[in-house]
């Protein structure tokens, strides 16, 4: 049995007045009307008729007597029924909220009121939940204003709706940024995600290390229960990065919510901690580095690499040496534990880093310039561009088990897929170039080759395309 009106109540009308109702119970914010109910409790005033037959007394249609000659006894009231609305806030947070209204009916002492009144609000729930299906409401003093577009710009609005997907992006316009998200968005967060995050927390110019990464929750809000036993969640997800800089270790927090459905707690929970351990093991990788740069005044880019790519360390020497050197620069190189001690361990042991290392050290230098200057002119004319790499600007003469590589204040000797050995540095060793040269390992084969670049690098000799070529041939 049911019915679309009680003296003063309809179906179409009861729920908008409770939402009005709501109005002046709960504060500002984004609110989602999970349900509306009756509770049973009543206040006014009652009594009982007894009297014969149907024209007897006056009764709504659907409660008169089945029998009008029969005795029947009829329980009149007058007063306020209260109906209680259950709300979720944005945090999740379910809060119920009492809301009277005037009701005038008659019942027979048979025939169970509450039962029948519970079915006429939770009907009139579901007929305005559907009529606002994909919209919200925004308050406006005790009356509404009703949206249909996706809400943005809520900010010091109280804002009401019965849809949970529409709740959703209210919650996205409430926590900017990727401070709210899905199950889906911590997945496709990624590793590069993660460094953005860090990057956000460290200054410009620095050289930092992810010492650890640890994800948990602080709190875990259930609410909307749909078919299946599945629930709604609202999970309070914080995780920090320890970053060192220097001598200096920071904690670098990160706090986000997530929506998230699922039967229980533990479950959803589960889920989530298990996209984040993915997470962990991708960004503590061995071989992983981030590097931050400008592409624009405003446009921070943060690209992960790896660093079992040759181009990718170079860039990185040269991006380090300029932040070392330079006292800080606009980008950043992000490591982490395992990551930093794979870098180390391959410029210990590679020439190619302390060759890009000097190269960067000394661009502006202007000895060095003209030194590089007169390396070029010999390559591009004599057979000396057999052993010139223009890459580096040093010449790599072969040896037995490796290379003489002589730049253009430094030489050294590399063992093939061992390590190198530095036979000087002008510039840092504050030596000449008399006072280094007889440190080279010149070879019967080589030497000419040694003594020709020596000279280039000295710079006193004019040494023309004739003159290289002669010596070449001695």
């Amino acid at each position: 049995m049911s019915f679309t009106a009680l003296r003063g109540v309809f179906e179409d009308e009861v729920i908008y007045d409770v939402m009005s109702e709501l109005q002046s119970k709960v504060g500002k914010g984004n609110y989602f009307i999970q349900d509306v109910f009756y509770d049973g409790t009543e206040e006014g005033s009652e009594k009982t008729v007894e009297e014969l037959g149907r024209e007897s007394y006056d009764v709504e249609r659907h409660l008169s007597p089945s029998n009008p000659t029969t005795f029947h006894s009829v329980r009149e009231f007058d007063g306020d029924v209260k109906i209680t609305a259950s709300l979720v806030d944005s945090r999740g947070v379910t809060v119920e909220k009492k809301v009277k209204v005037s009701v005038e009916y008659e019942n027979e002492e048979d025939i169970d009121f509450g039962e029948y009144f519970g079915e006429f609000i939770e009907e009139a729930f579901n007929q305005t939940k559907n009529e606002l299906d994909g919209k919200w409401v925004e308050s406006d003093e005790g009356d509404f204003i009703e949206h249909g577009e996706v809400p943005k710009g809520l900010d010091g609005k109280q804002v009401m709706t019965l849809d949970e997907d529409v709740f959703v992006d209210m919650l996205k316009d409430e926590y900017k940024g990727d401070r709210f998200g899905t199950l889906e968005d911590v997945t496709s967060l990624g590793v590069e995600g993660l460094l953005r995050e860090v990057s956000r927390g460290i200054k410009s110019g620095v050289i930092a290390t992810i010492e650890n990464f640890k994800a948990g929750y602080e709190e875990t809000h259930k609410f909307n229960l749909g078919a299946g036993g599945i629930y709604s969640f609202l999970v309070h997800l914080r995780h920090y990065y320890d970053v060192k800089s220097g001598s200096r270790v920071k904690s670098i927090r990160h706090n986000k919510i997530i929506f998230i459905k699922g039967k229980s707690e533990k479950e959803v929970l589960d889920n989530i901690l298990r996209e984040y351990e993915k997470l962990s093991k991708g960004l503590m990788r061995d071989d992983l580095v981030g590097v931050k740069t400008y592409i624009k005044k405003d446009r921070v880019v943060v690209n992960q690499e790896s660093l079992r790519n040759k181009d990718t360390l170079i860039g990185l020497v040269t991006g380090i040496n300029r932040i070392s050197e330079e006292n800080g620069t606009s980008g950043s190189v992000i490591f982490n534990k395992e990551s930093e001690r794979l870098y180390n361990d391959i410029t210990r042991r590679y020439a190619f880093a302390y060759e890009q290392k000097e190269k960067v050290r000394y661009e502006k230098d202007e000895w060095v310039q003209k030194v590089v200057q007169r390396f070029t002119e010999a390559a591009n004319e004599t057979e000396l561009s057999k052993v010139y790499d223009r890459k580096f600007n040093n010449f790599k003469i072969p040896l037995e088990d490796g290379k003489l590589i002589i730049g253009t204040h430094y030489a050294l000797v590399e063992n093939t897929g061992k390590n190198h050995k530095i036979i000087y540095n002008m510039k840092r060793d504050g030596k000449s170039l008399k006072d280094v040269q007889r440190r080279i390992p010149a070879t019967k084969e080589n030497r000419n080759q040694v003594k020709v670049i020596l000279d280039l690098i000295d710079g006193r000799k004019n040494m023309t395309k004739e003159r290289i070529e002669k010596e070449l041939r001695r």
